[in-house]
């Protein structure tokens, strides 16, 4: 059950704001690729609705955990669920919830990969990490497993979770859908510490993705102010190579194997500018896009990209620091080779998230 807290406690002491905050407007945060409600499918057809009915074995007396695993495997068996009677009320909004978001969010021609994609971020941007909730496990509290946090009525009805609620609500969304998925279990280290974690594996035109909706959707806590979500891909359709290199997953479970990365920043641009895309391939490149953050006079505050180039170091330092250097009046600075100190968090894959403007 870990997200956003192991960033917390990196960075509670590791970021300083300049600037007045005062004078300019709150900064936009990285947008989720989500369409837009007037792009939505104004008949949206949902392939469930055609499978074959499958009532619940459930018992009124059984508890709300159980019948919503009993949804899940019915579902995910390629059932549509019959409600009765004994069936709790949450399970059925649970349901009806799960399909508004797939006819709001997924037009009838989405590939499976655009389908993903949008399941992704509308978790990612839609639900929020229970912090308080973990920061009670790692005191040592007893935790109780069935807290909705945990289940599929976190993320869908109450919109709060922690990993496991995210990967079921992620399992659940993609089962209707008819996208197969795994559930991985295992841990997040962070600072040498082993904390209890859950992922997944997705599978898109027959090859396995690693994908960690939990962890890309993180919470910057800035010296003495507030604190700032960010949106990113950094841990989306990842190989093993890739997810396990950057030592910080470590599964209990392989299960299936995912050979490749999906080639994601390449085909995608900044929702800011169609024209850039979130690869940057040369050091120039990744002054231009600090440029026209710059343009954006504080409409834009953070930047994802992806370096796909190499630096003069393994972190990029020389590189990140002449971009920073050539946007005045920002609230976030880079200064290299101090280890307290870093406006940015970084990903497999050369991925980078920069803070500019709050």
């Amino acid at each position: 059950m870990k997200k956003s807290i192991s960033f917390i406690l990196a960075v509670l002491c590791v970021f300083s704001m300049f600037g007045c905050d005062g004078l300019f407007r709150k900064s936009d945060p990285v947008k989720p690729h989500l369409i837009e409600y007037s792009e939505r499918e104004e008949n949206p057809v949902r392939e469930i609705t055609s499978r074959p009915v499958s009532a619940f074995q459930t018992i009124a007396s059984d508890s709300l955990e159980n019948q919503l695993n009993e949804l899940f495997y019915i579902v995910y068996g390629g059932n549509r669920p019959e409600f009765s009677a004994a069936v709790k009320s949450e399970v059925k909004t649970v349901y009806d919830n799960a399909i508004d978001i797939l006819n709001r969010y997924i037009k009838n021609d989405f590939t499976d990969y655009e389908k993903v994609h949008a399941i992704h971020d509308y978790l990612t941007s839609q639900v929020t990490y229970d912090e308080e909730y973990y920061l009670r496990y790692v005191a040592g509290e007893e935790i109780d497993g069935n807290s909705s946090v945990f289940l599929l009525s976190g993320p869908l009805i109450d919109k709060s979770a922690v990993c496991d609620g995210f990967v079921k609500a992620f399992r659940f969304l993609c089962a209707i859908e008819s996208i197969d998925t795994q559930e991985i279990r295992g841990h997040y280290v962070y600072n040498g510490a082993a904390i209890n974690h859950v992922w997944a594996k997705v599978n898109i035109d027959g090859k396995w993705f690693n994908i960690d909706p939990t962890m890309d959707s993180i919470t910057f806590y800035p010296d003495k102010g507030d604190p700032i979500n960010v949106i990113h891909h950094g841990y989306f359709l990842l190989s093993d190579d890739t997810l396990l290199g950057f030592k910080n997953h470590v599964p209990s479970d392989d299960g299936f194997p995912a050979n490749t990365d999906y080639d994601f920043y390449s085909d995608e641009t900044l929702f800011t500018d169609p024209d850039v895309s979130m690869q940057v391939n040369s050091a120039e490149e990744l002054i231009a896009v600090f440029k026209r953050v710059k343009q954006s006079k504080r409409k834009v505050g953070q930047v994802e990209v992806r370096l796909n180039f190499t630096g003069s170091e393994s972190s990029f330092s020389d590189e990140i620091k002449a971009a920073y250097d050539t946007v005045k009046n920002k609230d976030f600075s880079y200064i290299p080779n101090r280890s307290d100190y870093t406006p940015f968090v970084a990903y497999p894959r050369n991925v980078f998230v920069f803070l500019i403007y709050k």
